[in-house]
């Protein structure tokens, strides 16, 4: 099930606590508007690659089904061809 906002709110907390983070100044970045732009841009890139999942794998830059085993992900990685000299935009 999904966690509601204020429970997952309290988890990242928890999460910037352990982390030895300032939880005041934690809360205030969190809530930002320049960090809700980031995760709005981050979740369009991912909706633009075929992301509709978690997790969700590619390889050079093609989405794999994911494999159902570390072996078959290894499998995956070695048989995959040698990713092109220039970078993908």
């Amino acid at each position: 099930t999904r966690l509601s906002r204020v429970a997952a709110d309290n988890t990242f907390v928890g999460y910037a606590k352990e982390l030895g983070l300032k939880e005041d100044q934690f809360k205030k970045d969190h809530e930002s508007d320049a960090a809700q732009e980031k995760v709005d841009a981050h979740l369009a890139d991912g909706t633009a690659s075929g992301v509709n999942s978690t997790p969700t794998f590619f390889i050079n830059g093609k989405k794999i089904v994911n494999p159902q085993s570390y072996e078959a992900f290894v499998a995956l990685i070695q048989n995959a061809p040698a990713a092109s000299a220039s970078p993908t935009p």
